[in-house]
């Protein structure tokens, strides 16, 4: 073929053309870490031999831009060759360039396989010639990072989970200690019932005993043991107090000798009863130490106690004080059955007991938990040795009391009391005390019974029992339940309510609280009697209105003097309301539910003052009671029936009017409601001492 041209001709013949059907080779020439070569044994150690030799190549995390280089080593007109890539694991198609080079940057990690190949002037394509590239991951993407967090996510779920169910354990552990707090406390008010029963009539065997000196000393006994079984019923209530850090000291001066001595006292007899050597071996006698004694007593009762009933027949026991140095030390020794090392450690934990086979789980477990409470709040120390029985030979067990002397680690607390001389009997009620006393006006039977008194409680021995110490004295009625109380005192408007706290349906708190915001009930004292003697029960109670909070088992003269106090003091507010209500109507400032109700009644008398025919009816219809409620009530306030109440105010009103000079006798009498002059100047004479007319001349307008 020929071709013409500017330079001449120019041909060529088409079958001498070849087709280059040469496969060229394609090799990896260089390696590029962001646009800078990488050498061999370069400090990153990418590349240890050639590009060409190498097989793999490994990157570390934060090498995330590179270029791999490679040329086909065909040399006929080599820029007409071209180059394609591919990326397993990243892209599956290949990529055609004629840059001879394969760029990528923020891989994944992983493993990846790089293949290039490249075609000739030709398009003839080489055979793919690969290398492997490696991307390792972060050192928190390793598997051992993975193995490290399953580890930890596995160890919180294990804390996780043992909190949730600790926490379990301890509100079930927690709910167990307040059901057994709970028991106790109910087991305590049906102890102090019956206390009350047992108190009562040994109270009146000593007053008709008191010439027989065996009896009496018999009775004495019985009394003091009453009350030492009351206060033991008050540690419940103490371990209560414990246990909220509510327990308080009310410490003075005590001669530590006498007062131990007064506590052993109580286990003489059981001593002689038991064989027991019993003995108190003290150093000379006063030793004065500042405590409180209703509770220190708790604490050496409990210890003696508790040497008494583990003690077998001819052993022995004592009680050892000593004063050393700043300290008085006070050992409770026995020779009993002993306590075993590994519970000695535990003996002072709540509701802990020795497992003996039943044959000493004879208690409750919080009696030297709360000594324990007890000597810590004194700042002191209680400890326990302890020897088991074995064979013949005999146990041994020794407790130990240490207490500091003078007042200075009471300095810090709000307890301490100034020192005062207190009768070293403090462990023990004397029965002799109530013997005593004298209540004036109530020896002799009052014929009228001119107060009544309803009694509600539902143990039907203590209602008779009240009954009888009240029943000479007042007219009695009683009320099985709250709800029959209720009824009573609605029906009868008693002088006074005596009710138990704890009683089925209605209990006395509720029935107080509905007592005292009645109008018609709102004036009668409530005598609250209960077990429940925590200070937090006294407010629930003297909030709802109670007028007094008496804490079972009671003396029946107590009660007594509390019933006749309080009948007392309604008969002076009775003469309050006659003397400021019926004098000045109109000008008392109101505040209690009395007074509002007595005033809600004048208003009413004086907006119907002209009306003669103004009676018990219309008034009782007025104010929203019954006849009968209406002039009880009344009667109980101002010792006045509602008609002499009523025509109290029309004359109170007639001598303001006869004051003022404006109207005759005879107009005022018909302004106040009487249409007989004669009838109203002989009552105005009554209230006033004057007549009318005499009363106008004297008085200053």
């Amino acid at each position: 073929m020929f071709f013409g041209g500017y330079n001449g001709l120019t041909y060529f013949y088409p079958d001498e053309i070849q087709k280059n059907n040469f496969r060229a080779p394609i090799a990896f020439t260089g390696l590029l870490l962001f646009n800078k070569a990488i050498s061999l044994n370069a400090p990153n150690e990418l590349l240890k031999e050639d590009i060409g030799y190498t097989k793999k190549i490994t990157f570390k995390y934060d090498q995330n831009i590179f270029s791999i280089q490679f040329a086909l080593l065909s040399y006929i007109k080599s820029d007409k060759n071209r180059y394609a890539y591919k990326l397993e694991g990243i892209n599956n198609q290949w990529i055609e360039t004629s840059i001879p080079a394969a760029s990528y940057t923020n891989l994944p990690s992983g493993s990846y396989k790089l293949l290039v190949k490249g075609a000739n002037n030709d398009g003839v394509w080489s055979k793919p010639t690969s290398i492997s590239i490696e991307i390792r991951p972060p050192f928190w993407k390793t598997w051992w990072a993975f193995c490290m967090y399953a580890i930890i996510t596995a160890v919180i779920l294990f804390f996780i989970t043992r909190f949730f169910y600790l926490r379990e354990l301890l509100i079930k552990d927690e709910e167990l200690h307040q059901s057994k707090l709970n028991f106790f406390t109910n087991v305590s008010h049906e102890i102090r019932t019956h206390l009350t029963l047992i108190m009562a009539p040994v109270e009146k065997l000593l007053d008709g005993n008191q010439h027989n000196s065996a009896m009496n000393r018999h009775l004495t006994n019985v009394k003091n043991n009453t009350n030492r079984l009351m206060k033991l019923t008050s540690e419940l209530m103490d371990f209560r107090k414990a246990e909220t850090n509510n327990l308080k000291l009310h410490v003075a001066a005590h001669d530590l000798v006498t007062f131990i001595q007064e506590i052993g006292r109580s286990f003489e007899e059981l001593s002689e009863k038991k064989k027991i050597h019993f003995s108190i071996i003290h150093d000379p006698a006063p030793i004065m130490v500042y405590f409180d004694p209703e509770q220190l007593e708790k604490v050496f009762f409990n210890l003696i106690s508790n040497a008494f009933k583990f003690t077998p027949i001819n052993g022995s026991i004592s009680v050892e004080i000593k004063k050393l140095g700043d300290h008085i030390v006070v050992t409770v020794e026995d020779t009993g059955r002993g306590i075993a090392a590994e519970y000695l450690g535990r003996l002072f934990t709540n509701f802990f007991q020795v497992d003996d086979h039943s044959i000493q789980n004879t208690g409750y477990g919080i009696g030297l938990a709360l000594s324990k409470h007890i000597v810590a709040l004194h700042q002191g120390k209680i400890s326990v040795s302890s020897r088991p029985a074995e064979g013949k030979q005999a146990g041994h067990t020794r407790f130990e009391v240490i207490l500091k002397s003078g007042t200075k680690h009471f300095i810090n607390t709000s307890f301490l009391k100034p020192p005062a001389s207190i009768s070293p009997k403090a462990a023990t009620t004397s029965p002799q005390e109530m013997q005593d006393i004298e209540i004036p006006g109530m020896e002799v039977e009052n014929p009228a019974k001119k107060h009544t008194v309803l009694i509600i409680e539902d143990h039907a021995e203590l209602r008779q029992l009240i009954k009888e110490s009240l029943i000479k004295q007042y007219r009695v009625l009683v009320a099985k339940n709250g709800l029959e109380g209720w009824e009573n005192a609605i029906a009868e408007i008693p002088d006074l309510i005596i009710s138990d706290v704890m009683m089925p349906g209605i209990d006395g708190f509720t029935l107080c609280n509905q007592l005292k915001s009645d109008e018609r009930t709102s004036h009668i004292p409530v005598v609250l009697l209960t077990a429940k003697s925590s200070e937090t029960d006294q407010i629930s109670g003297l909030s709802g209105g109670a007028d007094l909070y008496l804490t079972k088992p009671f003396s029946s003269k107590i009660l007594q003097l509390h019933v006749r106090n309080l009948l007392s003091g309604r008969e002076a507010m009775r003469q309050k309301f006659s003397k400021t209500f019926l004098l000045e109507p109109g000008q008392v400032v109101i505040e209690s539910m009395e007074e509002q109700f007595l005033s809600r009644l004048i208003d009413i008398i004086e907006r119907h003052m002209e009306d003669e025919q103004l009676g018990v009816e219309l008034l009782a219809e007025e104010i929203g009671m019954s006849q009968s409620v209406l002039y009880k009530k009344l009667k109980a306030l101002t010792n006045m029936s509602v008609n002499d109440f009523s025509k109290s105010i029309r004359l109170k009103r007639a001598a303001q009017l006869l004051a003022q000079k404006k109207y005759t006798v005879y107009e005022i009498g018909y302004m106040v409601g009487f249409s007989d002059r004669k009838y109203f100047s002989r009552e105005f004479k009554k209230q006033f001492g004057k007549t009318p007319t005499e009363y106008i001349s004297t008085a200053t307008p």
